[in-house]
C-alpha cells in the first residue's frame, strides 16, 4: 500500500521495494528457514512480524470503512465475470 503497487508483488521486486535494514534481516531468516524445512515444518512466531499484519489489519480495516458500498446486480456481475474468463482464456 505504501508503495502504490498492486499485489502480487514478484518476490525479486518486493525484496528491491523493502528498505528496511529489519526487514531485509527477518527476510533473509526467513529464507533461510525455507531452506532446511517442507511445507510442514513449523518455525517460531516472529514478533516482528506478527505486529506488523496486526497493524495493517487494522489500518485497512479503519480505511475500509470510507469506501462506498458497491452494489451491482447479478446479471451485470455474471457478464462482467464472463468477460473476464474470456479475456484470460486467449
Amino acid at each position: 500500500m505504501e508503495n502504490k503497487r498492486v499485489p502480487p508483488v514478484q518476490f525479486g521486486d518486493l525484496r528491491t521495494i523493502i528498505k528496511d535494514e529489519q526487514w531485509q534481516l527477518i527476510i533473509d531468516g526467513l529464507l533461510e528457514s525455507k531452506k532446511s524445512s517442507n511445507e510442514k515444518t513449523l518455525i517460531s512466531t516472529n514478533t516482528f512480524l506478527q505486529h506488523w499484519i496486526s497493524k495493517a489489519l487494522s489500518e485497512v480495516k479503519e480505511k475500509s470503512v470510507a469506501l462506498p458500498a458497491v452494489k451491482n446486480t447479478p446479471e451485470f456481475l455474471d457478464i462482467m465475470f464472463q468477460k473476464f474468463i474470456h479475456h484470460n482464456d486467449l
